[in-house]
């Protein structure tokens, strides 16, 4: 098993190997109004990505993290969506933000790529 991790407040990951894997824009659910982050992750690698996690970290209005949570679009062991991610395919995904926001959350947050780990 192969693991590499990486930070990223514009939505690249510089690694070679997993450049532009995602990309984050910002959303509501139609179906109820929460904020939430989605997007698609794209696997621009030669191999198999089998657990993909996105951290995102909740800012104050000082443009400090107040807290952070971690998400897996890719994750091979899921009971909602297990799988891997095959070279050049890609996936949706969404994360609700606000059942783990704090208080003091000021809407803002910072999303990077924190662990890869490939078949």
């Amino acid at each position: 098993m192969e693991s590499k991790r990486g930070y990223s407040t514009s939505g690249n990951f510089w690694d070679p190997d997993l450049k532009n894997v995602y990309r984050v824009a910002f959303g509501q659910d139609e179906r109820r109004v929460s904020t939430g982050v989605f997007g698609t992750v794209l696997n621009n690698s030669e191999q198999v990505i089998k657990m993909l996690e996105i951290t995102i970290d909740y800012l104050s209005k000082e443009d400090e993290v107040i807290k952070s949570a971690r998400f897996f679009p890719v994750y091979h062991l899921s009971f909602q969506n297990p799988g891997t991610l095959e070279p050049k395919q890609s996936r949706e995904f969404g994360f609700d933000l606000e059942p783990q926001a704090p208080p003091d959350w000021s809407g803002e947050v910072r999303t990077r790529v924190s662990e890869v780990q490939f078949r």
